[in-house]
């Protein structure tokens, strides 16, 4: 069982089996993994390069497991070591996959499982930066004094392919579940996939409406807003169609069912931006329960006319 910390240049290799922990380029890492015979990594997605090397691992024939690297703090007091150093974190994650608890281990995920996902927020990724590129082009292309550019035609053809296979990434079930929702399409389902991933990690609601971006900021009394909320590079396309969403229901909130009623109730009480926001925090919050039971958006008008 291999241990791996991966970092930005190199990466530390702890195996169980002899007991050692050295440091090694991500190169000679590369090499390792592609020569080694058929056994069970752990390692932490951190950013491109934990991916790369789980996706060789993976390809190589071996048992990829993903800790939570936001468990980290926890996993240290599970196994009563407080201290943090690459060698010891290379360490403590070949001994997470040896921990007998009873059922699955909860800080380990096989990478095959979140393979899916990750796939689809790299193709998300390259849709969001086609179409900041072709809106900067626009943008220029206006410029009377600059030469166009005629590349607008060829970057709204990729647009739609990176589209279409991104849409094609999400589960059959997970985009039935997700277009079931009023006024959801398969664009903002698969969006909405990429960036909430499995639902069953939030511990309510309120955690994946803060997750996906859309949660209220506090302001202190003070006025100094210290910790700005976190913003995910593959979350800023899935805000642009939310902000859209809510436009829609803004103009036909009677096509909505219970998301046009909160917009109309927020807006009678709080003016119309506040009921844009609040219509963008209801989609999420319904995403979460379609999504958590497995069961179709079932529309409030049908049940109040069935019980009636």
């Amino acid at each position: 069982m291999i241990g791996i910390d991966v970092g930005a240049r190199r990466c530390h290799w702890h195996d169980t089996t002899t007991e050692t922990t050295e440091a090694l380029t991500t190169e000679e890492t590369i090499a390792k993994l592609t020569m080694l015979a058929p056994t069970t990594i752990v390692l932490e997605l951190t950013g491109p390069y934990g991916r790369r090397i789980a996706e060789i691992a993976y390809q190589a024939g071996h048992t990829v497991l993903i800790a939570h690297d936001t468990d980290s703090a926890a996993l240290r007091t599970l196994l009563r070591n407080r201290r943090k150093t690459d060698k010891l974190d290379a360490r403590l994650l070949a001994q997470l996959a040896q921990l007998e608890l009873p059922g699955p281990n909860p800080h380990l995920t096989p990478y095959e499982h979140i393979r899916p996902l990750l796939e689809a927020r790299a193709l998300a990724h390259q849709w969001r930066y086609l179409v900041q590129l072709r809106t900067a082009i626009r943008t220029r292309n206006k410029n009377p004094l600059t030469e166009p550019i005629p590349l607008e035609k060829p970057l709204t053809e990729l647009i739609e392919h990176y589209k279409r296979r991104t849409i094609e990434t999400v589960p059959p079930t997970t985009l039935q579940l997700l277009t079931s929702i009023p006024g959801v399409s398969p664009t903002l389902a698969a969006l909405l996939y990429v960036q909430l991933g499995d639902i069953h990690r939030f511990r309510n609601r309120d955690a994946a409406v803060s997750y996906a971006g859309v949660a209220p900021r506090h302001t202190p009394l003070s006025g100094n807003t210290r910790q700005r909320p976190r913003r995910y590079r593959h979350a800023k396309l899935l805000i642009t169609h939310l902000h859209m969403y809510a436009l829609h229901v803004a103009r036909e909130p009677d096509q909505f069912d219970a998301i046009g009623q909160t917009y109309v109730r927020i807006r009678n009480r709080a003016g119309a931006r506040r009921a844009l926001h609040a219509v963008k925090r209801h989609l999420i919050r319904i995403v979460y329960g379609v999504l958590k039971s497995g069961q179709p958006y079932s529309s409030s008008r049908a049940a109040d006319e069935a019980s009636a």
